[in-house]
């Protein structure tokens, strides 16, 4: 059964950063909505064994002038179902094309109580449970590295972005 990944910025949701948001009744940046035309939110399908993992986080990464770490949490569908008016897949462009068309999905117009709930899922993971997962800046580049040897990424897009690539 596949999960579904969200990228989030795991200090949002220790001590005082959360204990700010909640008391000015704000949610944590990384659950606002990732396109400025809808309240969509973003997730990646993984596979029963990861094995997508590290092509979306290249994915994901390769597209920002200087990649860093990356934190991430999983979650299953029929939780993400409860959240909004639906889940489904839902291509965006990335240089890697079949991980942008294939394995992308958003949960359409997640009500103000599902972003809640979703926030405090995500903190539940960070700060008591130890399931969300950062992967070190090393093992980011390494991952859009591997992508590029592996030639998953589109060509023409990827030449358009030589000089933001980076080095080993």
């Amino acid at each position: 059964m596949p999960r579904y990944l969200r990228f989030i910025r795991k200090s949002q949701y220790f001590g005082d950063k959360w204990a700010e948001l909640v008391r000015e009744g704000r949610l944590p940046s990384d659950l606002r909505p990732d396109r400025p035309s809808n309240r969509h939110l973003s997730f990646w399908e993984l596979d029963d064994r990861q094995t997508r993992l590290r092509r979306i986080v290249a994915a994901f990464s390769e597209v920002r002038a200087h990649p860093e770490h990356v934190d991430y949490v999983l979650f299953s569908a029929e939780f993400l179902r409860q959240l909004g008016r639906d889940f489904r897949q839902a291509p965006v462009e990335t240089l890697d094309v079949r991980a942008g068309r294939k394995w992308h999905w958003e949960l359409i117009d997640p009500t103000d109580d599902g972003r809640m709930e979703l926030a405090s899922s995500i903190r539940q993971m960070v700060e008591v449970s130890g399931e969300a997962t950062r992967m070190a800046k090393s093992e980011v580049i390494a991952c859009i590295n591997e992508c590029r040897n592996a030639s998953y990424f589109v060509q023409e897009w990827a030449d358009q972005g030589e000089a933001l690539r980076p080095e080993e």
